[in-house]
């Protein structure tokens, strides 16, 4: 897996951020109830969620929690779909 330099987000950190913004939407909760949710600013969940920012595991373990999504699945199917595009 290839990693940028350190904060810049990488494939893997765009596909986590995609899998989130679709919890979200599913559930459809907003972006400042997440933030609430989990102890996050607004800007820093809305930083993450758009793929802008590496996440701390702390966050994203918040993140899954708030969303009921495991946390191993989330980061395993990113990180399945961010190599699977390196293939193509």
């Amino acid at each position: 897996m290839s990693r940028g330099s350190k904060g810049e987000p990488t494939k893997l950190t765009e596909e986590i951020a995609k899998t989130i913004r679709g919890e979200l939407a599913r559930q459809q909760m907003t972006k400042t109830e997440l933030a609430k949710t989990v102890g996050i600013s607004l800007p820093q969940i809305s930083k993450l969620t758009a793929g802008l920012k590496r996440f701390d595991i702390e966050d994203l373990d918040a993140i899954c929690e708030a969303l009921g999504l495991n946390l191993r699945e989330v980061v395993a199917d990113a990180e399945a779909a961010s190599e699977s595009r390196h293939l193509v």
